[in-house]
């Protein structure tokens, strides 16, 4: 495992200061480290290899009485890449309006390739040559995930407290008053690398597809069906056959199926 992300609370901005990692392998202790999270959403920068057991204790967080809260706990690494890193990025998007072709969605990116993980020293994390980097570990379907956002600097203020009901600001949230400003996210679509990166330098770039353009094999099994099959039922066996849970993408052809026996 080249190493664990942490989602405390991203919504309150609130996470441990101090968190203590233990991994055991047959009730013997042969990992530790300590670490100092400096975000809602941290990963580790240690490789632990055949563990059984990890135990993890967070002493402190980062403002004081407030309740300790563990989102998510990933098993490998949660890269965020926000304005500060990608240099560049691209969505292509080719829809035929009569459908004589699939859709193809596509997002590139480019990010500047600095060892944000372990430090510069004179090594960057996604060369193939750092044996410390992760480069063995990107491959082909890691999902990526993104959202375009804008921070509203306006937020609110003890005015608009005053003015709003309880329900109100429960909806709108206290982090608005706490740092006077928010970001309102906007999802911008799930993708899957298409492969490891093309590494230049201090630049690292990565391409990613959507699902459906991953669908791209020749389907040779089947049986012989005297009485016939139906679209659905043959969409069925492609998707089955490739692994994926995409029972979704089969409703439309149910409902046209069903459209077409009326």
């Amino acid at each position: 495992m080249p190493g664990l992300t942490f989602t405390f609370d991203p919504t309150c901005g609130d996470w441990p200061e101090e968190m203590h990692l233990t991994a055991s392998r047959e009730g013997a202790v042969f990992f530790t480290a300590d670490y100092t999270p400096d975000a809602a959403v941290y990963t580790t920068p240690d490789a632990i290899e055949r563990f059984d057991a990890l135990a993890f204790t967070f002493p402190r967080m980062t403002r004081p009485y407030r309740r300790m809260r563990l989102q998510q706990l990933m098993f490998g690494f949660g890269l965020v890449f926000d304005n500060r890193l990608v240099e560049k990025a691209v969505h292509k998007l080719d829809v035929d309006p009569i459908s004589r072709r699939l859709p193809t969605n596509t997002f590139d990116f480019t990010i500047v390739n600095i060892n944000t993980l372990t430090g510069t020293g004179g090594q960057y994390l996604y060369d193939p040559d750092n044996a410390s980097g992760i480069y063995k570990y990107i491959s082909e379907q890691n999902p990526v995930k993104v959202e375009y956002g804008q921070y509203l600097a306006g937020g609110m203020t003890w005015k608009d407290v005053a003015a709003n009901t309880w329900a109100e600001l429960e909806l709108n949230g206290w982090r608005e008053v706490y740092e006077g400003g928010v970001t309102e996210w906007v999802p911008g679509g799930r993708y899957y690398l298409t492969g490891q990166p093309t590494v230049d330098g201090l630049s690292a770039s990565f391409k990613a597809q959507d699902a459906l353009s991953g669908l791209d094999g020749t389907y040779y099994k089947g049986v012989y069906a005297p009485a016939g099959r139906t679209l659905y039922q043959l969409a069925l066996d492609v998707m089955e056959d490739s692994g994926r849970a995409v029972q979704r993408h089969c409703a439309a052809w149910k409902l046209w199926e069903d459209w077409r026996t009326l």
